[in-house]
């Protein structure tokens, strides 16, 4: 599974991709992981969740990724 948070430099208060991937968002997330795993019997099939943070700076127009592989959410 992969969640992507995109987000335009602002220098102002502007939240962070990273900071974007609330606690909410979180389950709701880990909802969604167990239902899919859940409907096509995969429960104990190895997987794992990625999440990708895209800043885009204001002036340059250019992408800065960081890609975090395997994140571990507590079940």
């Amino acid at each position: 599974f992969i969640e992507v948070k995109t987000r335009k430099l602002n220098y102002g208060c502007s939240l962070t991709p990273e900071e974007a991937l609330t606690s909410k968002k979180v389950r709701r997330l880990k909802r969604a992981f167990l239902s899919y795993l859940n409907q096509y019997n995969l429960e104990n099939r190895p997987w794992r969740f990625d999440f990708i943070a895209v800043e885009i700076d204001n002036v340059e127009n250019k992408p800065k990724i960081r890609h975090y592989k395997d994140i571990f959410l507590e079940f």
